[in-house]
């Protein structure tokens, strides 16, 4: 490598700063040294810039490369110029097929794919890729944007072929904390956790605003605007979203048992309650009777007993009750499982 382009490189990297006292710091997640980390936080508190800033650092220091990911084609459309916010002097090279490459200069230092044509990658070489980043991944119940059919598998197995046999990888799954209940906690089975759920080579953690945006985000008329609002909570104290939306009420003992539907290891029970509304009871358990749909399993879904659900008489009285706002969670938990399950049988 010549000295003027050895300059260059250095110049790039100095400009590429990592901010952790403002913004959100990875180091924690990094110290836990795991393959899959998923990170939910607020909007603006610099998880995606921290993390490409460190990806791209390492691309030009150690000629690492990284992958970055997003679900469909329009998605990957609006990213071309993704690395410009950190780098002058920048492309990016289409590749046909919703993707391309990120280039500095005459160097690789990048990806884009397209997690929706993922299977068209198959025969394409990534032995010089070392991470992967999922943005926007975590979608809020209710809304226009779906997650893809059977979205976990498709996403395991693009990481089978850009890694194969390889053990020195990290993928990292970013979103906004819209949904506990969100394909990736199911998939692996994750309860209920407070900041920071490790596993067999999983890191999960619900980032925390740094006390510096803090203050600073205060003296912003948004701040001020939503301050006691939902929305105010979900955006500056990192509350779920899809958690807050709803209240919770209390069994009384005068309700009906009507059905169960059973989510990996949580059980949601229906009760009909005498003021035509309806209760929902979430069990940290499987509880199997003749009046209980398996609907995911082992964070699959059974389309089988997707199927009889949408037979039975209890799937139009579970949309008649949720469209009306008639149907209740005794806890908050339930009330996200309820949203959840909303998404996943309409």
């Amino acid at each position: 490598m010549s000295d003027k382009k050895t300059l260059k490189l250095s110049e790039a990297v100095c400009k590429l700063k990592l901010d952790c006292n403002k913004y959100y710091n990875i180091n924690k997640m990094l110290s836990y040294n795991k393959m899959f980390n998923v990170v939910m936080g607020g909007r603006g508190i610099g998880k995606t810039t921290q993390l490409m800033i460190w990806a791209v650092n390492r691309a030009i220091k150690r000629g690492r490369k990284f992958i970055y990911v997003r679900r469909n084609v329009n998605e990957c459309k609006q990213q071309k110029n993704l690395l410009s916010k950190y780098l002058d002097f920048c492309k990016f090279i289409g590749d046909g097929n919703s993707g391309g490459v990120y280039m500095y200069g005459d160097d690789v230092v990048g990806y884009l794919k397209c997690l929706s044509v993922s299977a068209d990658y198959k025969s394409v070489d990534f032995d010089d890729v070392d991470y992967i980043i999922y943005d926007e991944a975590i979608l809020m119940p209710g809304q226009p944007k779906r997650y893809l059919k059977d979205e976990i598998t498709v996403l395991l197995e693009f990481l089978s072929t850009v890694f194969r046999t390889r053990t020195d990888y990290k993928v990292f799954i970013i979103g906004n904390n819209l949904d506990f209940f969100n394909p990736y906690c199911r998939y692996f089975n994750v309860h209920i956790f407070n900041r920071v759920f490790v596993g067999e080579e999983l890191y999960i953690e619900y980032a925390n605003n740094s006390v510096a945006l803090m203050e600073a985000e205060k003296e912003t008329p948004l701040y001020k605007l939503t301050k006691g609002t939902t929305y105010h909570e979900y955006h500056y104290a990192n509350a779920v979203l899809t958690s807050t939306e709803r209240k919770t009420v209390k069994l009384q003992g005068n309700e009906k048992y009507m059905f169960s539907i059973v989510i990996n290891n949580y059980t949601l029970l229906f009760y009909k309650v005498q003021n035509d509304t309806i209760t929902v009871e979430c069990k940290n358990k499987i509880l199997d009777n003749n009046k209980a749909f398996v609907l995911i399993d082992n964070g699959e879904l059974n389309y089988y007993f997707k199927r009889e659900f949408k037979a039975s008489l209890y799937y139009n009285l579970f949309f008649y009750y949720y469209g009306r706002q008639l149907m209740f969670g005794v806890t908050q938990d339930a009330n996200s499982l309820v949203d959840m399950l909303y998404e996943t049988i309409k």
